[in-house]
């Protein structure tokens, strides 16, 4: 009998269904009978001309079941799944048959790809799952019960029935019975890779978190698991936990001492405790503390919502207020999103949108303690800004809310007003007030423009805080508003109190006790002479400054005074417990602050230190162990009682539960909830009567009198009046007469405001010619108008101005008031202003200024010169060049020009060419007659320079993006120095020969575009040079670390001729610079990229030919011309007596020698240490070939030194010391890219796609944001 033939006939009959289950029957007898396999009847059915070949398949499988050949049904099944996967019977089958197997998962996944299920088929699943949920289950009830064997062996006896994300729950929960914590959080860990949300992995992650006393990661994934909750069985199950969690984590703080966070979770826990006895046991807490109890209500039943913080400063390691706030914040579950201001970016083309910048923002953002923090984007191209995305990523924070109560948004500056009104949507708007924006000349973070604005946004804000009492009285008691609130600045205590404090920091550790600290901005209000006055009382005592700001303003040095630099937020408190007394001494008659609160002051106090400062109403009004003091003999009789004086930790505990950001948050969300009742508002007026009472009475201080006949507005205007009329006859401060005019202005007291102007020693000139004016044409109305612009009220002014009667003056004074707030006035407004003459001073006045303007801008037209010039020296490197000159036109800055000085071989005109390709009109090319030496052609390039100020790159070398727009403005804050010098970031080009560098990109610790931090340098920098215990790059050279004033240049060249005497001119210049100005400025924010590269010269070339002369073969043609050039021009080398490994030390020596015969040679301050540099040269000995010869080579140098205890010291340590095998080669270890301590940041530029200078200067701005 032919069988296939058979089995063919039958499969045919099956299909026209003639005689099915004969037919099937005899089919099995046939498979039985002679082993015939599965697939060759498959196989039979796919060739065969068989209409309902997925049918016949199914029936198939079904009849084997019937008669026990299990092993073919799966088989038939699944052929006939790959002919119809929609084979509702095929699908069922195979459902039904592979749970049976066992098969759970996988019978589920072909049941549930049925689209319409009748009866049978959801019977089926439900069966299954239900199946399944019982094997979990039971698992899960072994695991309970501590039967850790026979839930292992039920589980895997069972894993083709359980769901992935089951095994890893059930994987994780054996491990965690067995103690095996760690291997729980990988198990569960990579659960949640694969299934991030899926509601039991998240649960039980915080779970397993909380069983470790993780609080804020158990915190973390329970949150997770709620987002994640699909019903309220589940929200159930996270709310039972988060009550303890949130319980015990707040009774391990309350432990701590940090009461505050105590507080926020107890009031989380109470917020969720479904434990009746927990709830009540909360609800007694804080019965005799409100400010614990405020944080803790907050916590309980505070409207959860999205806090949107358009914050003044970016996220870096100082923190403000916006930072604090922000983080406390968060923890009381409020979901927070930081936007910082926006980051600059050049870009070369404009193929952008706004919403390629909004998802750029968000897809880059980051969290930092629970903060969503946000950098929005501003491009710009050719100078100009195209597109900002700013108002876009606020308002997608907005849009993109799924919290149901309204997202509310905080405000720090005026400017962000033009925000609030660009957005869409509903909103709560908070405007945090935290400076005084109309103290224009100490205000340097604002514009001008500033006062008006922020009256604007205060408009438009639903509530009002305010930092300072100052600021408070200014809100509510002069303008009248009432939605103000008094929010002072605080500590976080678990940044001070918690005991996980390091050793004393090594910068500190020699500087002796007793130590007094200032930390903080040093700014113009930095009271320097006071301090110096103190200093110099104090000579037994060291003065610590840990700080940033304009640190030329101190710029005498004492030997117990210590500048350290500004520290992280997070290395305070480290510094702050090994100091003995914390002092602020301000300015206290500028308006600045009086209207501060400084932070600085909570931070000592929670350090425990005591603290003096100079009389301002902040520090004076509830803060325990402060001292007053305005002259130098009382801060020295305060530093002797502070010294004796023990703070008392209840005190310093009780000072930090009143002032806690977290109190300060609670009283955010409070606003926002419209929680505040009249009755605090109340209290809090009266509680400030009762300080200002006490503070005047023990100071009796004009300016807090002043505060106090501020207050008295709130009660009776005329005793303002009167009030403030006093003080301001007691003391003529800025302070008292603005309040004195506002007081009659409010009043409409015209006679007394007239002579208070016309006396007034802070009035501008011509607004008390105005008023004498005005008072001869009696226009009271325009009187009120100066009125108004004499303390700084545009808003007022602008709408007096609207009420005036004479149409020209209503165009004079707004003319007046755009020159005031530094905005262009137009053609068409000049033109309206000489269209009539008028008797107004003002009037005079604008058309000398509007005419002195044209003539100055007449003048610059016909004689305008480069501000800056960038100078590049070139010899044979056009295939490098192109990348220098092309950092160097992507600037975003005008007034520059570049000077290109091609001193290249007579057949070389490859850099010509590259000039001309680029065809920027800010280049000036020159071409050098005949070959110079280095030195010749960096004289001949300054000779062609134009600017005021100047900068020399070599070839291989570049300026990074921003810098012109950061420099010149630098050079005018600094009052146009001699020179600025700033930290290098450091490239290594592909074909550099140093293994350790090549394709890295070193970036030094860059600060904030805002936040500018700089040093003042001293002569002990060069001594230190000189005495090779420090690096050459810190000098001000005429190369890429510095820019340098004409004037400097020419100092040099009028005493011996010419600049560049010596190579290698860097390091040259450097040396002479520092010496002729003794003190220059070093700015802590890189300007440039010093490449390495095959061409490089300078330090690293001068090394190249001292290795040429000491071998005495010619391997560099440049080098061979090089030194042949120096050799004419007078400058040989073999008399330095330097080895030719020397490196950099040699160049120091050799440029040194030489300055100091020119400059110094008779001043015994400045001696170049020869001993240290030969020293020095012994980490040259490197463990090769070559160590023997350059030991002796050395040693033959310093044997012509002569010194006896240096070749002593040579022969002991070197020469004939056996255990000496040499130094290993850094310079051929390979590049390793790492984050370092101090900030510094090594990557691998190559694995960004960089190849050159101009492409790492675009990496660099990518890595900081500018």
């Amino acid at each position: 009998m032919d069988i296939i033939k058979e089995i063919k006939k039958l499969l045919f009959n099956i299909d026209r269904e003639i005689n099915v289950v004969n037919s099937l029957k005899d089919i099995v007898e046939l498979i039985k009978k002679f082993s015939i396999r599965a697939e060759e009847i498959i196989k039979i059915v796919l060739t065969e001309k068989i209409n309902a070949k997925d049918k016949v398949l199914n029936d198939l499988a079904v009849y084997c079941f019937n008669e026990g050949l299990y092993d073919y049904i799966i088989p038939f099944l699944k052929a006939s799944y790959d002919i119809n996967s929609q084979h509702l019977d095929t699908l069922y089958n195979l459902g039904y048959f592979l749970s049976l197997l066992g098969e759970k998962r996988l019978a589920l996944r072909y049941l549930e790809s049925v689209g319409e299920r009748d009866e049978q088929i959801l019977n089926l699943i439900n069966e299954i799952k239900s199946s399944i949920q019982k094997i979990k289950n039971d698992v899960m009830k072994l695991i309970e019960e501590g039967k850790i064997t026979e839930a292992e062996k039920m589980a895997e006896e069972n894993k083709n029935a359980l769901e992935d994300k089951d095994e890893y729950i059930i994987k994780g929960l054996i491990a965690i019975k067995k103690g095996n914590l760690d291997e729980a959080e990988k198990i569960l860990m990579e659960g949640l890779h694969k299934h991030a949300d899926d509601f039991s992995l998240n649960y039980y992650m915080g779970l397993l978190y909380k069983i470790k006393c993780e609080y804020k990661l158990s915190e973390y994934y329970y949150k997770k698991g709620l987002d994640k909750a699909k019903n309220d069985n589940e929200i159930g199950r996270i709310y039972k936990d988060l009550q303890y969690l949130y319980y015990d984590y707040a009774t391990y703080l309350e432990k701590k001492g940090i009461k505050s966070d105590a507080a926020v979770y107890y009031g989380l826990s109470c917020r969720y405790a479904k434990d009746k006895d927990l709830k009540n046991k909360l609800e007694n807490l804080y019965g005799n503390n409100k400010t614990l109890r405020n944080i803790f209500d907050v916590a309980k039943q505070a409207q959860r919502r999205r806090y949107i913080i358009l914050s003044s400063c970016g996220w870096g390691g100082i923190y403000q207020r916006p930072h604090h706030i922000a983080r406390s914040l968060t923890k009381f579950g409020h979901e927070v999103m930081y936007v910082t201001p926006t980051v600059k970016v050049n870009i070369s083309d404009k193929d952008f949108t706004v919403d390629d910048l909004v998802r750029y923002t968000f897809d880059n953002k980051i969290v930092v303690d629970g903060v969503n923090i946000f950098v929005p984007i501003s491009v710009e191209h050719n100078g100009k800004e195209i597109i900002t995305n700013y108002i876009e990523v606020v308002q997608k924070l907005i849009d993109s809310t799924k919290i149901e109560s309204e997202p509310v948004i905080i405000t720090y500056m005026p400017y962000q007003v033009n925000v609030i009104k660009s957005l869409k949507g509903r909103f709560i708007h908070i405007y945090e007030c935290v400076d005084d924006h109309t103290d224009l000349e100490n205000a340097f973070w604002g514009t001008k423009k500033d006062s008006i604005w922020e009256q604007e946004l205060m408009d438009l804000a639903d509530g009002i805080t305010t930092t300072s009492l100052a600021l408070y009285l200014e809100r509510a008691a002069i303008e009248k508003r009432e939605n103000v609130f008094l929010s002072r600045n605080a500590v976080n205590e678990e940044d001070f109190l918690i005991d996980n404090i390091h050793d004393i920091p090594e910068d500190l550790r020699n500087i002796p006790e007793p130590r007094i600290v200032y930390v903080g901005a040093i700014y113009k209000w930095f009271d320097k002479e006071l301090f110096y006055d103190i200093i110099e009382a104090n000579p037994d005592k060291s003065f610590v400054v840990i700080g940033f700001g304009d640190e030329k303003i101190l710029d005498k040095k004492f030997n117990n005074l210590y500048f350290l630099g500004a520290k992280k937020h997070s290395e305070l408190r480290n510094y702050l417990r090994y100091m003995q007394i914390g002092i602020i001494p301000f300015k206290d008659d500028e308006n600045i602050v009086i209207s501060c609160d400084p932070i600085k002051q909570y931070e000592y106090l929670a350090c425990g230190l005591p603290v003096i400062t100079t009389y301002m109403p902040e520090t004076a009004i509830d803060k325990p162990y402060t001292f007053l003091a305005t002259t130098a003999e009382e801060f020295n009789k305060a530093i002797k009682e502070c010294l004796y004086l023990k703070c008392e930790e209840e005190v310093i505990d009780d000072f930090l539960v009143e002032n806690s950001w977290n109190a300060r948050a609670a009283l955010l969300c409070r606003i926002a909830d419209k929680a505040i009742v009249e009755e605090e508002r109340e209290s809090l007026e009266k509680h400030i009567k009762e300080m200002l009472d006490n503070i005047v009475q023990k100071y009796k201080w004009p300016i807090f009198q002043a505060m106090k006949a501020a207050y008295l507005n709130l009660e009776d205007g005329k005793r303002f009046e009167e009030a403030s009329k006093e003080v301001y006859n007691l003391k003529k401060t800025n302070y008292t007469e603005r309040l004195y005019l506002k007081a009659l202005i409010q009043n409409h007291n015209i006679a007394d405001l007239m002579n208070v102007i016309l006396n007034s020693s802070f009035v501008r000139e011509e607004l008390k010619q105005e008023i004498l004016y005005l008072q001869k044409t009696n226009n009271l109305k325009g009187i009120f108008v100066i009125g108004s612009i004499c303390i700084n009220d545009i808003k007022t002014a602008l709408k007096l101005i609207g009420e005036l009667d004479d149409d020209n003056l209503k165009v004079i004074y707004h003319i007046y008031l755009k020159t005031l707030l530094e905005e262009p006035v137009t053609q068409s407004e000049r033109s309206l202003l000489f269209s009539f003459n008028h008797d107004s001073y003002i009037y005079k006045f604008l058309k000398r200024q509007i005419r002195r303007e044209e003539i100055k801008n007449i003048y610059f037209n016909f004689y305008n010169q480069p501000f800056i010039s960038i100078i590049v020296p070139t010899r044979n490197s056009a295939d490098i060049v192109e990348y220098t000159l092309k950092t160097c036109i992507e600037q975003n800055y005008d007034n520059y020009e570049i000077i290109v000085s091609d001193n290249s071989s007579p057949e070389d005109e490859d850099t010509r060419r590259i000039v001309e390709e680029l065809n920027c009109e800010k280049i000036k090319y020159y071409r050098t007659n005949g070959n110079l030496a280095v030195i010749e052609n960096y004289e001949f390039a300054y000779e062609k320079a134009n600017g005021e100020y100047m900068i020399i790159l070599g070839s291989d070398d570049g300026l990074l993006l921003h810098c012109l727009e950061i420099l010149p403005n630098l050079i005018k804050q600094f009052d146009y120095p001699l020179s600025i010098s700033w930290d290098v970031v450091a490239y290594g080009w592909p074909n550099v020969a140093i293994n350790s560098i090549r394709n890295g990109l070193f970036i030094p610790y860059p600060t904030q575009k805002s936040n500018i931090k700089y040093s003042i340098y001293d002569e002990s920098v060069l001594k230190a040079v000189l005495n090779f215990e420090m690096r050459y790059s810190v000098l001000p050279m005429f190369y890429y670390n510095s820019v340098i004033k004409r004037d400097l240049a020419e100092r040099i060249k009028k005493k011996v001729g010419k600049i560049f005497y010596c190579p290698p001119p860097d390091v040259y210049t450097g040396i002479v610079f520092a010496y002729l100005q003794r003190k220059y400025i070093y700015v802590h924010m890189p300007m440039t990229i010093g490449g390495s590269s095959h061409r490089s010269s300078g330090v690293n070339g001068l090394a190249k030919f001292n290795n040429f002369i000491g071998n005495n073969v010619v391997r560099y043609d440049t080098l061979e011309f090089e030194i042949k050039k120096l050799y004419e021009i007078g400058v040989p080398y073999e008399k330095f007596n330097a080895p030719y490994f020397a490196g950099e030390e040699g160049s120091v020596l050799i440029a040194a020698l030489k300055a100091k015969e020119l400059f110094f040679a008779n001043d015994n301050n400045f001696e170049i240490n020869v001993n240290n540099f030969f020293k020095a040269c012994t980490k040259y000995l490197f463990n090769d070939e070559n160590l023997e010869e350059k030991k002796k080579i050395l040693y033959e140098c310093i044997l012509r030194y002569g010194d006896e205890s240096l070749i002593k010291w040579y022969e002991d340590n070197y020469l004939n010391n056996k255990y000496f095998v040499g130094y290993e080669n850094y310079f051929n270890s390979p590049l390793v890219p790492m984050f370092m301590e101090n900030g510094r940041l090594i990557i691998d530029a190559s694995k960004f796609g960089v190849t050159n200078v101009y492409e790492a200067a675009k990496l660099y701005r990518n890595i900081v944001g500018y």
